[in-house]
Order: C-alpha cells, then sequence, then structure tokens
C-alpha cells in the first residue's frame, strides 16, 4: 500500500486540495457520515480531482508499481495525456473496464498481488480501451455534483444554495433533468455526459476555471452549442421535480417547451439571450434581475430546490423577476412581437393589468392549459390569443388578424366585456398573483 503513494506529502488531515495523504484523509473521514459517501473519489489514488492532477497521480502510481510499461513519468503522460478529463467516477475493480484513469489505476494496484494486471494500464490496453467502445465511462450524479460543489466557487458557483446541503439539492436535482448518456469526452451535448465532461475539465485545471458554466445549468454557452444550447437548458431546467410536482407549477416546462418549439426564430425578442452565458455563476445572475433566459434558468435552479415560488419567475414571461420589478416588458415584448405596435404604449396600457390589488385583471391561468380562456378583459385572455399569433407570424389570414385584435389593449371582440367577481375558483388569488404569470399556456 504505501508503494501507492510514493512521494505523495504527508499534509495534515484538514486539507481540503492538493495531492497529499492528508486531503485524501480529510475525505475519508467526511465519507463516513451517511448520505456523504461521495466523498470517497477523493480519497483514492487519483485524488477524484479535488485531492491533485488525476493524470499526475496515475502516472506517479502507474510508473512506481508497473515501471515496466512506462519507463519513465514523461512516457506515461504523453501515452495518458487524451485521458486528462476522464479520470472517471467509478474506482477499484467496479471501474475495471471502463476508459478511464481510474481503470488503469486499478490494475496498477492489482498488479501487487499478479503482475499480469501491469499490461492493461497503458492507453491502448484491454479491458480499459476496448475498440467497440464498450468501455465508454459511466455518468455520475454524486460526482459531479461534488465536483461543482468543492471546484466552483465564490464568482464560478453554479447551483442556488446558501449553504453545502442546499447547494447539493439544488445541483442533484437538476442533474436528473438531464437525459442520461454515456461519457463522451470532449462532448458538448445537453445531457449528463456533457456536463460531466466540463466538471472533469474544470476539476484537471485547478477549479474554478471556464469550465465551471461549461458544466453548470446553462452550459455556458458551449454545452448545447452557442445558438441555442442556453435555451435548451432552460427548458430542460423548467422540468424540475419541484415545479413539475404541482399543477400551481407545472405549466412552466409546458410554456418553455412551447415557445421553444414554436418561437425559435421569435424567442429571443422576448427573451433576449444572456451576452456572455460563459460567465454564467449564481451571484452575478441573481444580482442582476435581467431579462435574459439565464436570469430565468437560475430561478428554476431555486426552484428546484423546494422553493416552489421560483418556479414563475422561470416562465417565459419572468415572473416579475426576469426582469426585476417589470413584468411588463416581456409581456408586451410578446403581444408586439406577435402582432406590431408601440411597445412602450403597451407597457403604459397593461401595467394596470399587473396591479396586485387587482388579481381578476390576471384572468384564470388554469383555463389556458387545457384551450382559451373564458372571455374578458384579462391578460389571460390576451396572451392566449397573442401565443397563437405568434406561432402564425408572417402569415397575412384573417384568422391571425383576429388573434392580433383579440391581443391588444383593445381587445376586439374576444377580450372584452364585464370584469367577472373577484371571489371564486375562477380566479387567482393575490398570493398566487404575487408570482405572476401562471398564465401562458
Amino acid at each position: 500500500m504505501k508503494a501507492f503513494f510514493a512521494g505523495i506529502a504527508n499534509g495534515t488531515d484538514t486539507d481540503t486540495s492538493g495531492n497529499t495523504i492528508g486531503c485524501r484523509q480529510n475525505y475519508a473521514k467526511k465519507a463516513e457520515t451517511a448520505g456523504s459517501e461521495y466523498y470517497c473519489q477523493y480519497a483514492g489514488l487519483t485524488g477524484g480531482g479535488v485531492c491533485g492532477v488525476p493524470l499526475n497521480n496515475t502516472c506517479n502510481a502507474i510508473t512506481t508499481i508497473c515501471p515496466s510499461q512506462y519507463a519513465n513519468f514523461d512516457a506515461c503522460y504523453t501515452d495518458l495525456y487524451n485521458l486528462d478529463a476522464s479520470f472517471g467516477s467509478l474506482q477499484g475493480p467496479s471501474g475495471q473496464s471502463e476508459n478511464t484513469l481510474e481503470c488503469r489505476t486499478y490494475h496498477a494496484t492489482a498488479s501487487v498481488l499478479d503482475p499480469i494486471h501491469c499490461q492493461h494500464v497503458t492507453a491502448v490496453a484491454a479491458p480499459c480501451h476496448a475498440n467497440d467502445g464498450t468501455g465508454a465511462p459511466k455518468t455520475n450524479g454524486n460526482h459531479y455534483c461534488g465536483l461543482t460543489e468543492l471546484t466552483c466557487t465564490g464568482n464560478k458557483q453554479q447551483f442556488f444554495g446558501s449553504d453545502a446541503a442546499t447547494q447539493w439539492k439544488s445541483c442533484t436535482a437538476i442533474w436528473n433533468t438531464w437525459p442520461v448518456a454515456n461519457l463522451t469526452f470532449g462532448a458538448s451535448t445537453s445531457d449528463q455526459a456533457g456536463h460531466q465532461y466540463h466538471i472533469f475539465a474544470n476539476a484537471n485545471g485547478g477549479g474554478n476555471t471556464v469550465h465551471c458554466a461549461h458544466a453548470g445549468p446553462s452550459g455556458g454557452g458551449v454545452v448545447g452549442g452557442p445558438a441555442i444550447g442556453t435555451y435548451i437548458a432552460w427548458q430542460q431546467t423548467s422540468t424540475n421535480a419541484a415545479c413539475a410536482a404541482s399543477t400551481n407549477t407545472s405549466w412552466v416546462a409546458l410554456e418553455v417547451g412551447n415557445a421553444l418549439q414554436n418561437w425559435v426564430a421569435l424567442l429571443p425578442m422576448v427573451v433576449p439571450k444572456d451576452a456572455d452565458p460563459g460567465n454564467y455563476n449564481v451571484p452575478a445572475i441573481n444580482a442582476a434581475g435581467a431579462n435574459t433566459e439565464t436570469c430565468r434558468l437560475y430561478h428554476l435552479t431555486t426552484a428546484a430546490t423546494g422553493a416552489v415560488a421560483h418556479c414563475s419567475h422561470g416562465s417565459v414571461l419572468g415572473g416579475g423577476q426576469c426582469p426585476l420589478g417589470h413584468p411588463e416588458i416581456p409581456l408586451c415584448d410578446l403581444i408586439t412581437t406577435a402582432c406590431g405596435g408601440d411597445a412602450t404604449a403597451c407597457r403604459s396600457a397593461f401595467l394596470p393589468y399587473l396591479d396586485p390589488s387587482k388579481p381578476q385583471m390576471m384572468g384564470d391561468p388554469n383555463t389556458m392549459m387545457s384551450g382559451a380562456p373564458v372571455a374578458g378583459d384579462t391578460l389571460a385572455c390576451r396572451l392566449y390569443y397573442a401565443t397563437l399569433a405568434i406561432s402564425q407570424k408572417g402569415m397575412m389570414n384573417t384568422t391571425n388578424a383576429t388573434n392580433c385584435g383579440n391581443a391588444k389593449v383593445s381587445g376586439s371582440t374576444a377580450c372584452v366585456g364585464v370584469m367577472a367577481p373577484t371571489s371564486g375558483s375562477a380566479f387567482v388569488t393575490v398570493s398566487v398573483f404575487s408570482s405572476l404569470l401562471m398564465l401562458l399556456w
């Protein structure tokens, strides 16, 4: 055992990073607490991306234990360099067939009992390297969230959390909104593999690098691609379990999904893209309160901790938080994008409809979930027709002209009439109104 850690400094058992015995011992102790077993990833020989650089640790071990394969550190480093951000989440025998550094580390340590294992440590040797691709690394939410917690901090923090437990809850909830995929390193796909690749690359670079935003919930303009990746991230995050659990908030995912599907060219006019998604981080996005997709995405990661009041802030119209305090901006951007007209005049005209003391002016959002709302002088009615109009934008037909007529302040034929009573199940309450926008689809 001692040979495995030859040349590694002792350090102290309070070390939280660095290639020391103490760092590994610190996380091994933390792993003894129920629910914190994921800390074992950092107690192993590679350091798991926290206790030293995995590639360096791997090559130091291999050249010490299996010098027959690599005569020196440089030869090993060069041969395994393409795996520098592929150190893997599975350790020991469970990782013995993945194309990772952990796999090679396992075979190096196993060679102490049976020297035949040394032949498996090179870049192209089976079983760590399989020509048929069966050795693709598995993604691991615990390792991803652990690395995000420990290596993306301060102005690189990616998930909401006033403490480690809340941040962990947010991260694991959002991880579960991403499609499962085997880890193809270097990928920029909007799935668990794409995000985990970048958190590994961040850890390999010493932490708090540009990869934090790429690994985080927004994808940083890289995961998912620069053109639409952050919009895809917004849609995925809107499906988090906390928002989906209630009919009062599950509408958000439907709304965002429909917008992404039907308004690809028009959506940036209503929800402008963040000009610098590569610098996405919790402190900055929280402070900005801007009319962007990343502001909405931030609130959805907050909602994922169980703070479901934030779900509506992740909607197309931003729930009064994106932009901060001005829900009339995306509201009128939507209407005027669909039907034309003056956005400034629209904002002035519709501002009274956003008065919390008059919730009846919002209308009933639940009717819009399944079809046209009850006709009346409400936002719900106008927005129903605005969404119909925006899906047909550019089509000069009578139906679309009618839709736009109903969407405007005048209300045309459908969105006019006597106000309905403020009480009863058909109308939102003031408390629901405070989240503003349970109303689009």
